[in-house]
């Protein structure tokens, strides 16, 4: 029953069958029904088909609500990162502000200092590495 459908579905999709097997095939009533069956339901959807393909045709109306959006997306997300950056920024790492009445710049407070190495590695010229300059 299998393989009879398998050979009337392909002769509907237009594929090579083999002649003596799509006969046997149609012998059969059931193979019969089936076919006409694959036939109706390719009609519907034949009918169906050409109403639901639209041609979208992009207007010059349509282009400039395209790069609005484009334009909107981009600019959500410089205002996204800039105040995702405010927000997450140490406070030590904040821009001197002047300040318009006593005219002072207050600086940010200074890092600490390095700490003392636990081990010095010295390299000699010739000896530890070879300097090629320009290849």
């Amino acid at each position: 029953m299998a393989e009879t459908h398998d050979v009337i579905a392909a002769f509907a999709d237009g594929e090579r069958v083999s002649p003596d097997a799509l006969k046997r095939a149609l012998a059969e009533e059931a193979g019969r029904d089936y076919l006409i069956d694959l036939l109706v339901l390719r009609g519907i959807v034949h009918v169906a088909g050409p109403e639901m393909d639209v041609e979208v045709i992009a207007t010059p109306r349509r282009r400039a609500h395209a790069w609005i959006g484009i334009a909107a997306a981009i600019v959500a997300s410089v205002v996204g990162g800039y105040a995702a950056g405010r927000v997450t920024a140490p406070a030590g790492a904040r821009v001197p502000v002047v300040t318009a009445v006593a005219e002072t710049v207050t600086q940010p407070p200074r890092p600490a200092a390095a700490p003392e190495p636990t081990r010095v590695i010295r390299l000699e010229p010739g000896i530890d590495w070879k300097e090629n300059i320009g290849g």
